[in-house]
């Protein structure tokens, strides 16, 4: 296409016969020959070129339908064509600089997928259904699109706070597992600081409401956090603790443990301002953590030739890791050098590497046991980090820079391995497609085997297991009668949400 643009452009010479025999087909015929010999582009060239810059970045194809959805509503149409606006430009290009690129894509490609998902789900489910959960509203839907759009760029944060003051900052860049557990705050903290150039003002409320909620409804789309007062306040453990209170202190970090519906409570007066209501807002939160659950497909890492890529630099980043570690190894708590060890004797004897993981059943136990270790080291490294900062500002990360560059090294060698191996699990999935039940009543979220790989049904009785969790507690304290009390299941509870394996195979095919 910049060949094309080229040769549209005033500023370009006309070609001859003889230049533009070296052309590729398909440019070549869009030229013609004038009476003086010199070939120019036709005017469908140009036709072509405009057409491809106004159309590159917008919202076509995977997650227009959800667009649509808010056309359909009254009043609609502004409200979609601003997210469009937003989409083609401000969003377009925000994933630039994630810091943890060895996860799964988390770019727009996984906003668009949401955005279909969500749109079967609507296309699915019943009007009444629908309208009984408050998700009827062009505003609402387009409070759930942005959320939708925004709530993974937390991931390109690259320090805390993410506009630092005189107190420095803690690099997250260095400390990678840091950025994936609390990436939802930093979704929040990044459009709180940044919301007039995410979401400019176009004369209407409407940015000025997406400015107040689409923070929170990010900060909310984890699973450990709580959406409705009954469930009190969320007590996350293991790492999720250790960093929301190395970075956010703990009375702050404690904040974003109360529950949503508690915290919209405050702002009631502005959400009935703006047309919506808490109900409507916790709809949305509910909805972008059922439909983010969802993303577990094949397609999340792109394609077969870029997984395979991915896999190996990230194998060969892990090594060099391991080489750098080697000169800070002194500096580091004999508890947490042992740990180290163990995982590297785990990698070393069971020959993990990206020839052997091309079949993720040859790993399933391994996996899991690296998964295990990696958490012992991340706990490690953040208690010795809690210690280190005690009740000071970040001044502490340049006053020991040997261990604070051993405690990275070590956090960092951890996610790689960890994500090495994670990577994985998404190939069992061949696609997720919400669909009607077959007795008319709620919707069916159907998981799909990847036809490409060997048959893996634990993997996708446990993606059923994840989204059936997510909607309503763990199954087995349902059958010891302990279902979670409210939560997601609860505000959705009219669409009759159903996570279901369809077309489980055993031989292969």
């Amino acid at each position: 296409m910049a060949l094309l643009r080229g040769l549209c452009s005033g500023d370009t010479l006309p070609l001859t016969k003889e230049q533009i025999t070296f052309l590729p087909d398909w440019v070549r015929g869009l030229c013609s020959a004038e009476e003086d010999d010199s070939v120019r582009p036709l005017h469908l060239a140009q036709v072509l070129v405009d057409h491809y810059d106004r159309n590159r970045r917008k919202a076509s194809g995977v997650g227009q339908g959800l667009l649509d959805e808010i056309r359909r509503r009254p009043g609609g149409e502004p409200l979609a064509a601003y997210i469009e606006r937003r989409i083609a430009n401000e969003w377009a290009e925000l994933w630039l600089g994630d810091q943890i690129p060895e996860t799964v894509e988390h770019s727009r490609r996984h906003s668009k997928r949401l955005m279909e998902i969500a749109a079967n789900v609507f296309r699915s489910a019943r009007p009444e259904d629908v309208e009984a959960v408050g998700l009827n509203d062009a505003k609402a839907l387009a409070l759930f699109v942005t959320a939708i759009y925004l709530h993974d760029i937390g991931h390109t944060a690259l320090a805390f706070p993410v506009t630092p003051s005189g107190g420095g900052a803690f690099p997250l860049g260095l400390f990678p597992s840091s950025v994936r557990e609390v990436h939802h705050l930093l979704s929040r903290d990044l459009i709180l600081a940044e919301g007039e150039d995410l979401l400019p003002d176009d004369g209407s409320d409407l940015a000025p409401m997406l400015r107040e909620l689409v923070p929170l409804v990010c900060a909310y789309h984890r699973g450990y956090t709580h959406l409705l007062k009954e469930q009190k306040t969320a007590q996350p453990k293991g790492a999720v603790s250790q960093v929301g209170k190395l970075l956010f202190g703990d009375e702050h970090f404690n904040e974003t443990l109360r529950p949503l519906e508690e915290v919209l409570e405050a702002k009631k007066g502005k959400i009935a301002a703006w047309g919506l209501s808490i109900p409507k807002v916790l709809a949305c939160a509910a909805l972008l953590r059922v439909v983010d659950g969802c993303d577990v497909q094949a397609d999340r890492t792109v394609d077969d030739v870029y997984l395979k890529a991915r896999q190996k630099r990230t194998e060969k980043e892990g090594q060099a890791l391991w080489q750098q570690l080697a000169f800070f190894d002194t500096k580091l708590p004999a508890e947490l050098g042992n740990k180290l060890c163990e995982l590297r004797d785990l990698i070393d004897s069971e020959r993990i590497d990206s020839e052997r993981i091309e079949d993720p059943l040859r790993v399933k136990d391994q996996a899991e046991a690296i998964k295990a270790l990696t958490g012992d080291i991340y706990t490690a490294v953040f208690d010795d980090l809690i210690a280190l900062k005690g009740s000071g500002d970040w001044a502490f990360i340049n006053e020991d820079f040997e261990k604070i560059q051993a405690l990275s090294l070590a956090n960092r060698v951890a996610f790689k391995w960890e994500q090495f191996l994670h990577f994985r699990k998404h190939q069992a999935v061949g696609f997720v497609l919400p669909m009607p039940s077959a007795d008319g009543k709620g919707v069916t979220i159907g998981i799909w085997p990847n036809n490409e790989l060997r048959p893996d049904n634990a993997a996708l009785e446990k993606v059923r297991e994840s989204i059936q969790e997510e909607l309503s507690g763990k199954e087995d304290d349902q059958a010891r009668g302990k279902q979670r009390p409210g939560g997601v299941g609860d505000i959705l509870e009219s669409l009759g949400l159903k996570p279901e394996v369809m077309g489980e195979r055993s031989d292969g095919r």
